[in-house]
């Protein structure tokens, strides 16, 4: 299973003809200090500096997975915890983003997040997504954008 997401980071760190030639998540290359962590019981942020600790979860319903992310964006509020369901098929500009094959949850420390996306607000990286699927992802931070 960690080859399946090391392979989906290399995917979604290419640049994509439809997406302006960003890469899905273009700070995924630069995230050379990431991890997966197979989730067998709680899910905790390391305590340590990291760019990007991916939990690998097994079967959970859809639903289940946003509310785990709910409850982990609350008890932890220094980090970002971003849900990915395999069967939660999502697409920027028609190029699907998710892994397709493995339920995760992606933390990140959110000041890192946070300057990251600032940059993104900066091209027009952001003028490919849907609106909806923009406000999901970025959540508060979406009242930021230009």
């Amino acid at each position: 299973m960690n080859s399946e997401v090391s392979e989906w980071i290399n995917v979604i760190s290419k640049p994509q003809e439809k997406i302006g030639n960003h890469a899905i998540c273009p700070f995924a290359k630069l995230a050379n200090r990431f991890e997966v962590i197979k989730v067998e019981k709680d899910i905790i942020p390391p305590q340590r500096d990291f760019e990007v600790v991916i939990f690998l979860l097994g079967e959970i319903l859809q639903t289940d997975l946003h509310e785990k992310c709910n409850e982990l964006n609350l008890k932890y509020p220094e980090f970002i915890f971003l849900p990915d369901h395999k069967d939660n098929n999502t697409f920027i500009n028609g190029v699907q983003t998710n892994n397709g094959k493995n339920n995760l949850i992606l933390c990140q420390p959110k000041n890192k997040l946070r300057e990251a996306r600032k940059s993104l607000n900066k091209t027009n990286y952001y003028s490919f997504w849907d609106e909806k699927y923009l406000k999901d992802i970025l959540g508060d931070d979406y009242a930021n954008l230009d």
